[in-house]
């Protein structure tokens, strides 16, 4: 099992721009703007990120704004909106990438509350033992080289459920989108008096480029995945451990859908664009397909050490993503800067003309 989980580790590594954030040059983000870079043999494209996987849109790490109403929040440069602020001082930013809200609505907890817990969902449900032993199998296989192998599964307070905890989280992606409108228009934080800052707009709304999530949860034939108990476990396993079929659809049907229905609002409020035909594409491409365009929980531990990188897209699902953003992308002369949180990116995009000189 060791051999096995070293050659895996040696074929799945991932060559991080930055290791603690997971930043990739094959994100779909870079992957559109060396497209858009492509099309034009006259403009130059730079690119420096910021983001990091993981990031809230606040209330966590590596947060994109920070407390609304203090006044030192606006000097705090490891927020992300901040640091975007700094970086393109005196430039006019074409567009903003932007994909957050999963870790904001608790969506790796509950994924990880469903491994340990049947069926997650519903009031009544009970420890799985079989996913406990199913996870202690992984850990011995692909996360031999840690030292804990903690895969993070959380079980709810007795009386709670998993759809309790996800309605709880939910409700806080209003204010915190509203928030986020905010800090990019430069009202917030409030001033030391209580009144609304004069920052200055970082960027046009109409410039903020919001993209969906994939849908993880079906198989090549579009239906939901659904682990078995007593399943072998191994390397080409193709179902996540104690997520059964059930709590496959629940995430799917209820989960991805509610969370998009709030970010769809969230851009009509604020003239963002939201960016979809990504979770559509992803139907017959889920954790469980024969190929799948989601990270599974072994590449996760062999890749980067951690279990934070599962249900995430891979290489072949980042080029969906590039595709949604080169359709619905028209640049403009300035920066692009794309805030990726959930996958790991803040993306920086200078466009210029090149001269004869060049």
């Amino acid at each position: 099992a060791q051999q096995t989980a070293m050659n895996a580790q040696e074929q799945l590594i991932a060559d991080w721009q930055h290791d603690g954030c997971h930043r990739s040059a094959f994100s779909g983000q870079v992957l559109a703007a060396q497209r858009l870079e492509a099309t034009d043999p006259h403009t130059s494209v730079t690119f420096i990120h910021l983001a990091c996987s993981g990031a809230q849109i606040t209330g966590g790490s590596s947060d994109l704004i920070g407390d609304d109403a203090d006044p030192l929040a606006a000097q705090n440069n490891s927020l992300q909106v901040n640091a975007m602020r700094t970086l393109a001082e005196g430039y006019t930013i074409d567009g903003v990438f932007l994909s957050i809200g999963g870790n904001d609505a608790s969506f790796a907890n509950l994924i990880m509350t469903c491994v340990e817990t049947e069926p997650c969902h519903l009031p009544n449900w009970t420890v799985d033992p079989q996913a406990i032993a199913a996870v202690d199998q992984i850990c011995a296989l692909f996360g031999w080289f840690l030292d804990t192998c903690d895969l993070g599964a959380v079980q709810p307070a007795p009386g709670e459920d998993a759809a309790t905890l996800f309605a709880t989280a939910k409700a806080r992606l209003a204010p915190r989108y509203e928030s986020l409108h905010f800090w990019l228009e430069g009202e917030y934080p409030r001033t030391a008096g209580g009144e609304l800052n004069t920052l200055g707009r970082i960027v046009d709304p109409g410039r903020v480029f919001l993209t969906e999530y994939p849908d993880f949860t079906r198989n090549d034939v579009g239906e939901a995945c659904g682990w078995v108990p007593g399943e072998q476990i191994g390397a080409t396993n193709q179902n996540m451990p104690g997520v059964s079929q059930p709590e496959h659809v629940w995430a799917g049907d209820i989960v991805s859908v509610e969370l998009k229905a709030e970010m769809d609002l969230a851009a009509g409020l604020y003239g963002w664009n939201f960016v979809t035909e990504i979770s559509s594409a992803f139907s017959t491409h889920g954790y469980c397909a024969t190929d799948p365009w989601i990270v599974r929980v072994g590449e996760s531990l062999s890749e980067q050490a951690d279990p934070q990188g599962i249900v995430h897209p891979d290489q072949a699902g980042h080029v969906v993503y590039a595709n949604a953003l080169e359709t619905e992308y028209v640049p403009e002369p300035g920066f692009a800067i794309s805030l990726m949180s959930g996958f790991g990116l803040l993306l920086l995009c200078h466009r210029r003309r090149r001269t004869r000189a060049d």
